[in-house]
């Protein structure tokens, strides 16, 4: 047991060393993707601002292998229109049930586009392609 101990303590050490802590422990600091509560996404989508938002489970898989992809999206978009046009975001549909049943969430990750004033958000269905969800981005909101 202390060398299972001792090789997670190196580990971590190590992944701390290398700046790279936040996708082993899956911390958000920094991250271009906006966490939303229920209360952040209710307010995003009422006001005149376009939402790209992730709906996600912390478990599911592909929602981990997702979450690369989409900070580079978040990335793109920032770099292309700043922060005043476009909110790239996610919500965790584990502590924010009732937003993601309203949302009509039913799998996850569930990419939704909300433009301007719109309760209802755009369902992506492409591949998850940094191309392909920017280029949906620009088809349906900019």
């Amino acid at each position: 047991m202390g060398s299972s101990f001792a090789f997670v303590a190196g580990l971590a050490l190590l992944l701390l060393l290398c700046g790279d802590a936040s996708a082993f422990w899956g911390s958000s600091g920094g991250s271009a993707v906006k966490e939303l509560s229920a209360a952040d996404f209710d307010d995003l989508v009422s006001q005149s601002k376009v939402a790209y938002v992730e709906f996600y489970a912390p478990w599911c898989g592909h929602c981990k292998r997702l979450a690369p992809t989409w900070e580079k999206v978040a990335e793109k978009v920032l770099q292309e229109h700043g922060d005043d046009a476009v909110v790239v975001g996610k919500v965790d549909c584990t502590k924010y049930r009732d937003t993601c049943t309203s949302q009509q969430i039913r799998g996850y990750p569930t990419i939704k586009l909300y433009e301007k004033d719109a309760q209802e958000g755009k369902r992506f269905q492409g591949s998850r392609t940094v191309e392909d969800f920017y280029n949906f981005l620009s088809a349906n909101a900019l």
